[in-house]
């Protein structure tokens, strides 16, 4: 996460196996955390136990023991790693999450608050989203040579839209731009920046040659950046190349098992399926979608298209009803929506309305 620093082994290896107090590691180290653990072996088998500490107040977060195979593990086979990578990353977001809703923004540090903007910007609820503006404001005031919050907030101008809580999808979208801009001018090397820059010029263009540039870009620099790789699956659709944009979005999931944002991935593939005429397929990446993140506008959309399609009448309206009764201000069309487009179709002949 461009908001957090790992020390270096060479730093961690000074302190290591001595019994010091954490207030103390943390001034040794200038961490706010710190993961330790030890592991034993039988045969090929091996169980790692593992405890996350915060080292201001010296409390444990989490602590888990996990276990695994040896050879799968050298050979990247065993998801052991991946997992305990996951609960890091997701405890320590909750951590910071619980802060920026309970402390003043002055005094938390900056990697907290873009922590938290990440959360508060992806939880879906209209109340906790708007909360991640002035966050990410207020950051933007205070390091005004980061890029990071610029492109978070350019992804926020374009949630906003993808929501359907958007009053002025033209000045959203202008502004989503205008961010992608900032964030391209302080750091043109960052993934996200060039994510952002992709997806805004999506939504203000709608280029998607460009954007697929600018995903390509990103994954120069990042192999494996699952949002790249999901963003680029549109464009690769938009394109007619469908199994390019199946594989695409297929490598975002692959990239990301245990992420928190999965459920954007999932959507992403049931997109790519869908412009692909494999509406099964997409209903079943929707579903999964759904069942990730509940308030996620755009698998339900996709849900609902998707059974339609595929002449399931009965079961398309279900969805729609399903979506109605999570998001009750739902409708067919969207601010970006063409009303007689197939899609926007089949949403309004499965019962949202215009």
């Amino acid at each position: 996460h461009p908001g957090l620093r790992v020390q270096s082994r060479a730093s961690t290896a000074s302190v290591r196996g001595q019994a010091l107090p954490l207030e103390r590691l943390r001034e040794l180290l200038g961490a706010s955390f710190m993961l330790s653990g030890h592991f034993y072996t039988r045969g090929s088998r091996v169980r790692l136990s593992v405890e996350l500490s915060e080292l201001a107040q010296g409390r444990v977060l989490w602590a888990d023991h996990l276990h695994g195979d040896v050879d799968a593990l050298f050979e990247g086979q065993d998801d052991m790693v991946p997992h305990l990578v996951a609960q890091v990353s997701q405890q320590v977001l909750a951590h910071e999450l619980a802060r920026v809703r309970s402390l003043p923004m002055d005094s938390l540090a900056s990697y907290s608050l873009l922590l938290g903007a990440g959360g508060l910007l992806h939880s879906m609820q209209d109340d906790q989203f708007g909360r991640a503006r002035p966050i990410l404001e207020h950051l933007i005031d205070r390091h005004p040579r980061q890029a990071s919050p610029h492109a978070m907030m350019s992804g926020w101008h374009i949630v906003k839209m993808v929501q359907g809580w958007t009053a002025d999808a033209p000045h959203d979208s202008e502004q989503a731009m205008a961010h992608a801009l900032q964030a391209m001018d302080r750091d043109p090397s960052l993934p996200e920046a060039r994510v952002a820059m992709g997806m805004s010029m999506v939504f203000s263009r709608r280029d998607f040659q460009a954007a697929g540039e600018h995903y390509r870009a990103a994954l120069e620099q990042s192999p494996n950046h699952a949002e790249a790789w999901a963003r680029l699956s549109e464009t690769l659709s938009e394109a007619g190349q469908h199994e390019e944009a199946l594989d695409a979005a297929t490598r975002a999931i692959a990239c990301s098992p245990l992420d928190p944002q999965r459920y954007a991935f999932e959507s992403f593939a049931a997109r790519a399926a869908y412009v692909a005429g494999r509406y099964p397929r997409a209903s079943q990446h929707a579903r999964e979608a759904i069942r990730r993140h509940a308030l996620h506008a755009p698998a339900h959309r996709l849900l609902v298209a998707s059974l339609w399609q595929d002449e399931q009448p009965e079961a398309a309206r279900r969805a729609a009803g399903d979506y109605l009764r999570l998001m009750p201000g739902a409708r067919a069309a969207t601010g970006a929506s063409r009303t007689q487009s197939p899609f926007v179709q089949a949403l309004h002949s499965a019962g949202l309305p215009l």
